[in-house]
């Protein structure tokens, strides 16, 4: 009785952690390179480690820019 009680507890726990899993892809999407679920606001897969965003980052203010963007939308520095 005791095997099937530590049996129902560890599915129970398996079945929290694939939730937890599915609310933080569902806050932060999913990484574009393998896949895996990412938290929120992380700008790095903590699977695979690629960069979760083609967006450019600005060398000079720090702000994100579009991919294809030449000027930083925020100080104006040049993109390269």
């Amino acid at each position: 009785a005791a095997m099937a009680k530590s049996v129902v507890d560890a599915l129970s726990a398996s079945k929290e952690g694939a939730a937890g899993a599915a609310e933080a892809g569902a806050a932060g999407g999913a990484c574009p390179n393998c896949g895996h679920a990412l938290p929120a606001g992380a700008k790095f897969c903590p699977e695979c480690g690629a960069k979760t965003s083609q967006n450019k980052t600005c060398p000079k203010c720090g702000a994100e820019a579009s991919a294809d963007a030449k000027f930083c939308p925020q100080c104006g520095e040049r993109l390269e």
